[in-house]
């Protein structure tokens, strides 16, 4: 009885927490983005015994105690605290926070798929009343999130009719939303599911690739922008699909690079504010430029090394169990889609409830308990 109920609270929560994302109900969400964050914590407090894994969670606590110390030597170089700084790393403990609650309900697959189905219905019904971005109210965040949910049918659902259906459902959310990035990976994220049983073979290449297209696709935008190659794709683009080879990004992309350069080792901390390099102050729109310019390539590295863990032991756990793989259905077209979105590890907290925790359940057997009583 306790797990059932421990999600029906937590999907609850979760999904009056994405009004947080509407600008007309922001306040509103806020209060049940902290009921969903109540909630784990909740889950995290009462356990008596929990499932873990030390590799994972070494390298989880990594990925949070880096930007730490590298927040404290800041703090003491310039004698103040950014409360950006502050802010983000705090999202960086949440996630090992919710990716360790995940691993829990490792056994409640099937509970868990059928609140992701109503959650994906509800978001469905309620966009004759939102609009295109429904109770989210920004198109790409919702997207975004109706990928993440469509991940878990694909991995879960044994009867095909409900998988194309959600899949048609979730396509026409996507496509309604114009989130072009959602829809590359959603149809990356079908064909994994289609043909997994070829696919899963080439797993370490899979992610090896989604990797170096999404970060090469970056440099590649930059060159085609800067020497004016791209200027007639560009223009062939827009005429035949009315949509622009370049989004805007093409010109901010090209300043965080050059100015990664000075700092690639460890970065300029998170609380760096972008605008002291181009005219965007918010975000990078993009996980990896991030990563680069807030921790360098030791940050990034530390990144990868905690996605690849998760996924390659996703999928042993699979072929033990005789299953498919969440991680495989999921991180490589997340891979790909975070290279327009930086939602991964902060910015948005709709989607990284969802991803880490989804990331926490596809982590099975073979992991340890531990009795905190």
């Amino acid at each position: 009885m306790y797990k059932p109920l421990s999600i029906f609270l937590f999907f609850s929560m979760y999904i009056l927490g994405l009004l947080t994302n509407n600008p007309s109900y922001s306040l509103v969400g806020q209060v049940f983005t902290l009921g969903t964050l109540g909630v784990l914590f909740l889950i995290f407090l009462l356990k008596n015994k929990f499932i873990y894994n030390k590799k994972i969670c070494f390298l989880m606590f990594l990925m949070f105690f880096y930007p730490f110390i590298m927040m404290v030597y800041y703090a003491g170089f310039y004698g103040s605290l950014n409360s950006k700084y502050v802010y983000i790393n705090f999202q960086f403990f949440l996630i090992f926070i919710i990716f360790l609650v995940g691993m829990q309900y490792h056994k409640n697959d099937y509970i868990v798929n059928f609140f992701v189905k109503y959650t994906l219905l509800i978001l469905l019904f309620l966009i004759p009343v939102f609009g295109n971005g429904s109770i989210v109210g920004k198109q790409n965040i919702f997207a975004s999130i109706v990928l993440m949910l469509l991940s878990f049918i694909l991995f879960f659902e044994k009867k095909t009719i409900i998988k194309v259906v959600f899949v048609l459902i979730s396509a026409f959310m996507i496509i309604y939303a114009d989130a072009r990035s959602s829809m590359m990976a959603l149809i990356m994220m079908v064909v994994l599911s289609l043909f997994y049983n070829h696919l899963i073979r080439f797993k370490n290449l899979v992610f090896g690739l989604s990797f170096i297209l999404a970060f090469s696709w970056i440099f590649l935008v930059v060159y085609l922008y800067m020497t004016g190659l791209g200027d007639g794709l560009n223009n062939y683009i827009f005429e035949t699909f009315d949509k622009r080879l370049y989004s805007g990004r093409e010109r901010m992309w090209g300043d965080f690079v050059s100015f990664i350069g000075d700092a690639p080792l460890f970065g300029y901390g998170l609380g760096m504010n972008y605008n002291v390099i181009s005219n965007e102050d918010y975000s990078t729109h993009n996980v990896y430029l991030a990563t680069l310019l807030q921790q360098g390539i030791v940050g990034l590295i530390i990144l990868l090394s905690v996605l690849w863990v998760i996924y390659s032991k996703s999928i042993i756990n699979a072929i033990n169990s005789n299953k498919k793989s969440l991680a495989f259905i999921l991180v490589p077209p997340i891979l790909l889609q975070q290279n327009f979105e930086l939602s991964m590890t902060q910015n948005n907290m709709s989607f990284m409830i969802i991803f880490w925790f989804f990331l926490g359940i596809s982590v099975k057997s073979n992991s340890k308990k531990l009795d905190i009583r």
